[in-house]
Order: C-alpha cells, then sequence, then structure tokens
C-alpha cells in the first residue's frame, strides 16, 4: 500500500471556492463521485492499476476478473 505525504493547510485566502450547481449539476456530480469511488476500489483493490498482460482480450479478461470481484464483494457487503 502507499504511503502519502500528509497535505499542508492551505491558507483561506488561498482556499477554492465552490461555485453553486443547479440540481441537475447537483445530481450529476453525485453520479460521478459514485462512479469514480468505484474506479478508485477496481484499481486500488483489484488489480486494474497495474496490467502486466498484453493484447485487447486479455487486458478485457483481467479487467472484467476484477470487475467481478468487485461485484462479489460489494454482494458480500450488502448481505453480510
Amino acid at each position: 500500500m502507499r504511503r502519502y505525504h500528509k497535505r499542508r493547510k492551505v491558507p483561506q485566502r488561498y482556499a477554492r471556492k465552490s461555485l453553486p450547481f443547479t440540481p441537475a449539476e447537483e445530481q450529476r456530480f453525485q453520479e460521478r463521485t459514485m462512479v469514480e469511488r468505484v474506479y478508485s476500489r477496481l484499481k486500488d483493490e483489484f488489480g486494474a492499476r497495474v496490467v502486466r498482460v498484453r493484447g485487447a482480450s486479455k487486458i478485457m479478461a483481467h479487467l472484467i476478473f476484477g470487475v467481478l470481484a468487485l461485484t462479489v464483494d460489494q454482494l458480500l457487503k450488502l448481505t453480510g
């Protein structure tokens, strides 16, 4: 597992200002955040960050097994 450096606190005058979203933009942003979380887990926990095979079909099989493992993991969390 990688170790990351602690982020330094940014002075308030340099902090980013969040822009107000319309309701449709807010919903789209929430959906995007959920998808990004899934991609993050797929890369970090299920081997999608480093693919050591060559060829489109082998890469697809590697990624599909990761998605399958992620799906089983989520189902086990929901049932148990």
